[in-house]
């Protein structure tokens, strides 16, 4: 085989040098001494990139690892299936060999998402799970909101009961401010001006300017129901300031409640849309589909909190919904990286570094669990990212494979050389894989935190 190979070598210098290059390459070249402390340097960037990932679990190539191009070029020709000078079927070989390892790699990604969906305490979250995420999330506050409704309801029927309702109060304010109005506003623009009027006048046919506090309350419930309406705040805003100090201590008990309701559910957007139908329809205002994107992505940190708090304090079914929110976080994050034929980093990091940026992430997870979301992003971007021309897509390396094919052709009686070449070629190309996807040799790492983002 020695001999072989020099035979080869001579033949290099007889051809053309794009043919000599691709020789160069594929035949074994005579080994040179190494000096001593010449060893290949391991890089501070490296040794982070290798401990990131064996505390993580993902496995990587070398060429992952190192950074290296040349590494990077032949890992990618060899997935690919265009390493040039052997068979076809070792072609395949070598490529399903990568494969596998890509597979496994991709996996052990996913592993990572679902232990962190786990340690969250999600139960469904998963990108097909939208639907049912959202109907975790509107059970828990419809529930929260009815629970406090009977709250204030039972305080006012025992004002009711009590006669503290009975207290004339009077209206006059309400009536100026609907009188501001123009007919056409009153009309056709906001009917519920109008509306209110004539309930006014029919709790006060003596047009005494007082109606009890309960019809007060009654016109209140009556506003509540209306949608879309530009008048319907201000007009409670006024009820409310003109029930101040009327009744008794049971009836601003019931105030004060009703007040909370309002200021916790009704008053806030983000809170009122998830619990309201579309004006004059029994469509929902969000869609249970859009019930996670509408909390978690849509909106600022504020408003997601006005959402997530209630939950965080509605009881172990709150909570509950609070962590299919976070677990489903973590599936988008997984979804936007995996969703397409190959893992999209630029997706996952658009994702996660807005959510980030809007300090989302520590505030769902805690700073502990941000940071584990960071370096699961890191560790990705590791292992997806490839060096500039890495991946070379032109089949330039083709050439070198005419290089070869030209060379087989010359006319040159060099017996075997077509074998033994290619011999040596696959012989070289196998055990540069197998080196390639070698783990680096460690101390056991450092397993995650458990539980580091459960908050």
């Amino acid at each position: 085989m020695q001999q072989t190979g020099a035979a080869a070598r001579q033949v290099v210098g007889q051809v053309a040098p794009p043919v000599q290059n691709a020789l160069a390459r594929v035949l074994p070249a005579p080994k040179q001494p190494q000096m001593q402390g010449m060893g290949a340097a391991t890089t501070s960037e490296q040794l982070a990139r290798e401990e990131r990932l064996a505390r993580l679990n993902i496995p990587a190539t070398a060429g992952e690892r190192t950074k290296n191009l040349a590494q990077q070029q032949f890992e990618s020709e060899a997935q690919r299936g265009v390493l040039t000078g052997v068979s076809e079927d070792t072609k395949t070989k070598l490529a399903e060999q990568i494969g596998g390892f890509k597979a496994n790699q991709k996996q052990s990604i996913v592993n990572n998402f679902e232990r962190m969906t786990s340690e969250v305490g999600a139960e469904v979250a998963d990108p097909t799970q939208a639907r049912q995420v959202g109907k975790i999330v509107d059970k828990a506050l419809n529930d929260e909101y009815t629970r406090k409704f009977n709250t204030y309801k039972k305080l006012y029927n025992k004002a009711d009961n009590s006669g503290e309702t009975l207290q004339p109060v009077p209206y006059q304010s309400l009536l100026d401010f609907i009188n501001s109005k123009t007919p056409t506003q009153r009309q056709k623009l906001d009917p519920i001006l109008d509306s209110v009027a004539e309930s006014l006048a029919m709790n006060d046919p003596g047009k005494t300017g007082t109606i009890t506090v309960r019809a007060l309350e009654d016109i209140y419930q009556q506003i509540g129901k209306v949608q879309n309406s530009a008048n319907a705040k201000e007009l409670k805003q006024m009820i409310t300031q003109i029930g101040e100090g009327a009744g008794g201590e049971m009836y601003q008990a019931a105030r004060s409640a009703r007040k909370q309701l309002a200021k916790e559910f009704e008053d806030v957007n983000r809170v009122d849309k998830l619990l309201t139908t579309k004006a004059g329809y029994e469509d929902r205002r969000v869609a249970l589909d859009d019930v996670f994107k509408h909390v978690v992505l849509d909106g600022s940190l504020e408003e997601m909190r006005t959402v997530t708090t209630l939950l965080k304090k509605s009881g172990p079914e709150g909570r509950q919904a609070y962590a299919e929110l976070k677990g489903q976080t973590l599936q988008e994050m997984k979804d936007m990286l995996t969703k397409g034929d190959q893992m999209s980093f630029k997706n996952l990091n658009t994702l996660v570094t807005r959510l980030d940026s809007e300090d989302k992430l520590a505030y769902m997870f805690g700073k502990a669990g941000r940071d584990q979301i960071l370096d699961l992003r890191d560790a990705i971007k590791d292992v997806v990212v490839k060096q500039p021309g890495a991946v070379n897509y032109s089949n330039t390396s083709g050439a070198v494979l005419r290089g070869l094919e030209t060379l087989q052709r010359l006319p040159i009686n060099v017996p075997g050389i077509k074998t033994a070449a290619e011999f040596a070629r696959e012989r070289q190309y196998k055990k540069q894989l197998e080196k390639a996807l070698e783990q680096p040799n460690q101390l056991a790492p450092t397993s995650p935190n458990k539980n580091a983002l459960a908050k």
